[in-house]
């Protein structure tokens, strides 16, 4: 995935080339249910105006359609700290539509919410969330990954995994 131009391209140009992987996870919804992202959230609680600290990555292995429960996402909302209500939010959010393999970028600071698949398959996405190099990891890949072979994986990808902005373990 982090030797794909597609997907680092956007990433790098947004989050410059040291940014590193937060977090690299599976999102699925169950049929006739929404799940744990059927909320109204953003991915990211730190807020500076006009500051990216982590971009989210999502991509759909099944094509996202209203009725299996397509996010909703409130554009411009990455501007607000504040939570916005139920009704204002539903009335005015839109729809994430897109077909397996798209992909779509975005602030982590925007308010969205997954919503419900009113179909009998599963529905399934893969997240990505791209933080600062200076940040900490929510899993710490490299000492995840200390007993694993990684002849072959390119320098990039070791970038990106984290492997060159791990924090001292010790003074």
């Amino acid at each position: 995935v982090f030797d794909n131009e597609n997907l680092i391209n956007p990433i790098n140009s947004v989050m410059g080339e040291n940014s590193i992987i937060y977090s690299y996870t599976s999102s699925s919804m169950p049929p006739g249910k929404g799940n744990d992202a059927s909320h109204i959230h953003v991915d990211c609680p730190m807020f500076v105006e006009d500051y990216i600290f982590r971009m989210g990555i999502l991509l759909p292995l099944v094509d996202f359609t209203e009725e299996n429960g397509a996010s909703y996402y409130l554009a411009g909302s990455h501007k607000s700290e504040q939570k916005p209500d139920d009704e204002y939010f539903y009335k005015n959010a839109q729809r994430l539509t897109m077909k397996a393999g798209q992909g779509c970028f975005f602030n982590t600071r925007v308010w969205h919410a997954g919503g419900k698949n009113h179909t009998s398959n599963w529905r399934h996405a893969l997240t990505l969330n791209i933080c600062r190099p200076w940040m900490k990891q929510y899993i710490d890949v490299p000492r995840l990954l200390a007993n694993t072979d990684l002849n072959g994986v390119s320098e990039r990808a070791l970038q990106k995994l984290g492997f060159y902005s791990q924090p001292p373990t010790s003074y």
